[in-house]
């Protein structure tokens, strides 16, 4: 009886000592987790990745990282090359200082500023003496859509760029070198640079002055002006990578988890809130995201959590190397 008794004040005793146990374990685990998260995101929003901006230096710092980690923690390479998949990112139409200019009597006007070339404009150069109401062979012409804008200020369906394509095929039939566009009108007219314009290319050059600088270097409508200007517009290629590892448990089913770890740069691209000049650390986006993402797949790879094989995915568009390396498995995103 008293042995039975001693078995009874024991039990509690046992269980509550290995709860106690299990505790301190799991407090030590939390630690060291929380301990990698904060590394990780220190590391990948620090100053010398300079915002992780796809195809640079930064970012190519950051997928090193990711790759290193994944290897260290026992991941399986799954991209193209190792765990590195390349890729393309097209910017799209870009044009340069270096290889663009305009000067009106010798006087030299600023890129951007003071005129830029359209999208769907030919890379041509072209001289000659033109004046604002003057169309003249083997010169360039002048384009005033004030006129235009007024005619269609109540057409939903006016496309003021198939009006200056339009306007740049009847000068070349004619004889025009290039197009000079202009507004002496108070009414928006709307005119940019698209870089992602896909517009059948004219067949001569076509740039947009100001209306501060029409005031400026045309401040006489009957004078003759002597011209001189150059249109190269070229395409922008960056090359990117997504980072790619697998954890194989031999499951039916594979699950796919990704985040993306790039960013913003120093706001090269005009997207950020405030502006160009200063590092977008992205901290939260996504450092935060990523850092949690290589701990998840650290954690698993030590757990008894096996009935799915994992594809952890950092991605800066959505990777495909999981998908084809995952044959014979069922796939989830």
């Amino acid at each position: 009886m008293k042995n039975f008794l001693l078995i009874i004040v024991l039990v509690p005793v046992l269980t509550f000592a290995q709860t106690r146990k299990q505790k301190k374990a799991q407090e030590k685990a939390d630690k060291i987790t929380l301990a990698n998260l904060q590394a990780h995101i220190q590391y990948l929003s620090d100053d010398k990745l300079e915002g992780r901006r796809t195809g640079t230096a930064g970012e190519l710092l950051a997928m090193q990282y990711i790759s290193t980690q994944f290897q260290k923690d026992g991941l399986a390479p799954k991209g193209t090359n190792g765990y590195v998949q390349e890729f393309e990112i097209n910017e799209g139409k870009q044009f340069a200082e270096t290889d663009n200019s305009f000067s009106v009597n010798g006087e030299k006007l600023e890129l951007k500023k003071n005129y830029y070339p359209l999208a769907y404009s030919a890379n041509a150069e072209a001289e000659g003496s033109s004046s604002l109401a003057l169309r003249e062979k083997s010169n360039p012409w002048f384009f005033d859509v004030k006129d235009v804008l007024d005619e269609n200020k109540t057409n939903p369906h006016f496309d003021i760029n198939e009006t200056i394509t339009a306007e740049a095929k009847h000068a070349k039939e004619k004889g025009g070198t290039a197009l000079i566009v202009f507004n002496s009108s108070a009414a928006v007219d709307n005119i940019q640079f698209n870089k992602n314009d896909s517009s059948v290319i004219a067949a001569i050059p076509i740039v947009y002055i100001t209306q501060q600088s029409m005031k400026h270097f045309f401040a006489d409508a009957t004078a003759v002006y002597d011209l001189k200007l150059k249109v190269l517009l070229t395409h922008a290629i960056r090359k990117a990578r997504n980072v790619v590892g697998y954890l194989n448990f031999n499951a039916p089913n594979t699950v796919i988890i990704g985040a993306h770890y790039d960013h913003l740069g120093y706001g090269e691209d005009n997207n950020s809130l405030d502006g160009q000049g200063q590092i977008h650390n992205g901290a939260d986006d996504n450092a935060s995201g990523t850092a949690a993402l290589i701990e998840m797949a650290r954690i698993l790879q030590t757990t008894k959590a096996h009935n799915n094989n994992i594809c952890s995915s950092h991605s800066l568009v959505k990777s495909l190397g999981c998908l084809v390396q995952s044959t014979g498995s069922k796939t989830h995103l």
